[in-house]
């Protein structure tokens, strides 16, 4: 019994003990401090990342909530966060926004920093034509629309076919390029750097190649019995052209032919594009091929849609094109996903910086789709069809044929900044060179629009063409 007792008593005091002992005191985190951008900062790119620094003084992990727009008094715009940094996607322009952070350390303890602020870069400046010209004058031979996408050779002059001749412009000049072809050109010209030689195919099924560099017609080969409607392709020492009969050709830099592979029985209209390991291509009755470099095929794909324009390639190999619906594809030919448009496309999707695909249909809708998943960040009707492929400028403005109007678009939600009118419909992809757009349209009309651009947004992912440079190379 006492020896109960001198436990229960040893017990009680032990736990008396322990009941008076100080409790371990939790901290709140430090003030969330150094935002990126500082608070009052101006002229902010529309894509920055916002970031921050915080502490805790008991070494805890910190979780965050992060309030954002364009109130004093933000909203909350994601929680339980255990980055320091956060993306809220492309902005507005000449806007200012507001921010704070709050704080948590999963204990209790909470602290809200104080609302910080910016405001983000604004446009200058408005779309104007600097100059055009007429490619019928003195050459009435030449009547009719401009099918051709221009490119923009290595010494800066702008080359573009017409219905019977190879044009070279710049801003102040237009000369005719001296052929022996009397045939339309709706090929886009493509340059090979290291020779100055430009290839362009006709509708005739020749082959013209230009030495850009003496201004010299340098030699033109009869390649195929079908028209030519896509742009060549260089890869190393070779030049690839898929004909409208779906025959792909391997030919030397001199347009002599090594081989030639049958790879569809459909027309083919939309140029090919590389990833210098493999060659896509697509037809007008919807497969899509991927093909080596010595023309057999890994992989094919039915889709049962129509392509008319080309693909585009992401920084992770990723293949897009369009039809009445956007497709993304794997390069090993897995389909990602695909979304259903208004109306068919003609022409190539564009991808931008932060991984918006843009695409306009035939029935003048503009979508900006998300290249992660293909949901719909915005959509807008612009009122006149849409038969040529967006270009996205450094300051990620949007520029679009739409109609016969050349317009440059807001990327946050495709709202028109300015827009220039032109004489006819435009069927030919628009080139940004040295802050001018430069396009040709339905009335045979070539323009250099000034921008509001100084140039192309990302050589890898914003060129219309082939994702690659003003050169149309067609190689990544």
């Amino acid at each position: 019994m006492a020896k109960n007792l001198t436990f229960s008593i040893f017990l009680f005091l032990l736990l008396f003990i322990w009941s008076c002992a100080p409790t371990a005191v939790n901290f709140r985190p430090y003030a969330p401090s150094n935002p990126i951008p500082e608070d009052g900062a101006t002229d902010v790119s529309i894509n920055t990342t916002l970031s921050w620094s915080c502490d805790d003084p008991d070494g805890d992990t910190l979780i965050y909530d992060v309030y954002f727009g364009t109130s004093p008094s933000p909203s909350l715009v994601k929680s339980d966060s255990t980055s320091t940094t956060y993306d809220p996607g492309t902005l507005d322009y000449g806007t200012t926004y507001y921010w704070k952070i709050i704080a948590r350390d999963g204990k209790g303890g909470i602290t809200e920093g104080p609302v910080w602020s910016f405001t983000t870069e604004r446009i200058t400046g408005s779309l104007h034509i600097e100059s055009s010209y007429l490619l019928t004058d003195n050459f009435p031979d030449n009547t009719g629309p401009i099918y051709s996408s221009p490119g923009v050779s290595p010494n800066g002059w702008i080359y573009v076919g017409g219905q019977t001749n190879l044009y070279r412009l710049n801003v102040s000049n237009c000369f005719f390029c001296l052929t022996p072809s009397s045939s339309p050109i709706l090929s886009s010209p493509v340059f090979d750097i290291s020779s100055k030689l430009l290839y362009v195919g006709t509708n005739n099924g020749d082959l013209i190649i230009w030495d850009t560099e003496n201004f010299n017609f340098y030699t033109q080969k009869h390649v195929s019995s079908c028209a030519i409607y896509t742009a060549p392709l260089i890869i190393g020492n070779n030049v690839y052209v898929v004909d409208a009969c779906g025959i792909l050709r391997c030919l030397d830099l001199n347009g002599n032919n090594i081989w030639s592979k049958a790879i569809t029985e459909y027309d083919v209209r939309a140029s090919p594009v590389t990833d210098s390991q493999y060659i896509y291509v697509a037809d007008t009755g919807g497969n899509i091929y991927s093909v080596t470099l010595s023309g057999e095929v890994v992989w094919s794909y039915s889709s049962g849609d129509r392509f008319i324009g080309s693909f585009a390639i992401d920084k992770s190999g990723n293949l897009y094109i369009a039809g009445e619906k956007l497709w993304s594809f794997t390069r090993e030919g897995f389909l990602r996903w695909y979304r259903d448009l208004d109306s068919q496309a003609y022409s190539n999707p564009v991808i931008s910086k932060n991984g918006v695909v843009y695409i306009g249909t035939s029935r003048s809708v503009l979508y900006a789709i998300d290249s992660s998943n293909g949901n719909v960040v915005w959509t807008n009707y612009l009122g006149e069809g849409i038969f040529s492929s967006c270009v996205i400028g450094d300051n990620e403005v949007i520029y679009g044929a739409i109609g016969r109007y050349l317009y440059a678009i807001k990327p946050c939600d495709g709202t028109p900044i300015d827009f220039v009118e032109l004489e006819s419909y435009v069927e030919s992809n628009p080139v940004l060179y040295n802050s001018y757009i430069c396009i040709g349209d339905a009335s045979g009309r070539f323009y250099f629009i000034k921008s509001l651009s100084d140039t192309i947004s990302d050589p890898i992912t914003s060129w219309p063409m082939f994702q690659k440079d003003t050169y149309h190379t067609g190689t990544r």
